[in-house]
């Protein structure tokens, strides 16, 4: 790996095993050659920007409105309860799965193919709009090599759409506010756009995923392209912008203005990074003989049922503890 990788945590290099966590980069137009020799991978929710991009090309005509959708408890989307009505700034800022289902099933299939194509994605089988928007990665039907998804990324922020400049501005409004409430919020970017995809385990380990994200300045001069190996895209990006704010970017507070599709939920308590274990003392005083947990926000969280045992509980699932 040359020096400009970031690595940031140690890699079990003697055993064979892969780095645990790694950060490709692209500065100036520059892409880190590590990111060219890495191996290509799916990326997940991550393809959900060339959904957009695809339709866009699919109806180029301005005057075809964006569409929005209803996701709701019955969606089947990641988060249970669903998003509501919604477009496609707010859709991309939450990666709603039912909203880019429904953009990607309005989309040719040959429009498409041809735009993951040029993007730099390698397609083997058929590209169904489960597999357009990520949930299908089983056989990694849709991949791509890091160094090529930190140019097309680039490009996607700084390169304007002339025929649907309109649809590109909502998708960079909706990752812009990802950091502040979405999925790229964990520990809030604000001058950058964000992006994060979750896949089933690069690694093959049962029940455990691996997380993407990938962040970019608003000119797309800086690119960042970052896998948690064990984890979600949520806590890539959390990572990620860790990094981002120790380097002195990203801290100003936010400055943006624009009219909210649906208004912010909690307190400013979400702003503040999470730690990386709660130990509740409450539960020793009380001696209860059951604790069943539940999760109640809108990422999956890693929780250990029993000592030496653990697996990931979605939003709206409980489990005994």
């Amino acid at each position: 790996m040359s020096p400009a990788a970031l690595v940031l945590a140690v890699a079990a290099a003697a055993t064979g095993a892969a780095e645990p966590f790694v950060v490709w980069s692209l500065r100036g137009g520059v892409v880190d050659p590590a990111a060219y020799d890495a191996p290509a991978a799916p990326v997940g929710s991550i393809q959900k920007v060339w959904v957009a991009r695809a339709w866009a090309e699919a109806h180029p005509d301005p005057t075809v409105a964006i569409p929005r959708h209803a996701c709701g408890s019955a969606s089947g989307c990641w988060n249970r309860r669903g998003h509501g009505t919604l477009g496609l700034r707010r859709a991309t800022s939450l990666s709603c799965n039912t909203y880019f289902l429904a953009l990607a099933g309005d989309i040719p299939r040959a429009v498409a193919e041809r735009t993951f194509r040029e993007a730099g994605f390698e397609l083997r089988g058929a590209l169904t709009p489960e597999r357009m928007v990520g949930l299908d990665t089983g056989g990694r039907p849709v991949m791509i090599r890091p160094g090529r998804l930190l140019d097309s990324f680039r490009a996607v922020v700084s390169e304007p759409w002339l025929s649907r400049e309109d649809v590109r501005a909502e998708l960079i409004g909706g990752m812009r506010d990802a950091t502040e409430d979405g999925t790229g919020s964990l520990i809030p970017l604000p001058e950058v756009v964000v992006k994060t995809g979750t896949v089933a385990s690069l690694d093959s380990a049962p029940l455990r995923t691996s997380g993407w994200a990938i962040a970019a300045d608003p000119t797309g001069g800086t690119v960042r392209l970052a896998l948690l190996r064990n984890g979600t895209g949520a806590l890539a990006a959390a990572r990620l912008a860790t990094l981002w704010q120790e380097e002195g970017k990203g801290t100003r507070p936010s400055s943006r203005g624009a009219a909210r599709e649906q208004p912010k939920a909690g307190p400013d308590a979400r702003r503040r990074p999470l730690p990386a274990t709660v130990r509740i003392r409450l539960f020793t005083a009380l001696a209860p003989r059951r604790i069943i947990a539940t999760n109640v926000g809108t990422f999956p969280l890693p929780v250990a049922p029993r000592p030496g045992t653990s697996e990931w509980v979605g939003p709206g699932a409980s489990r005994e503890v």
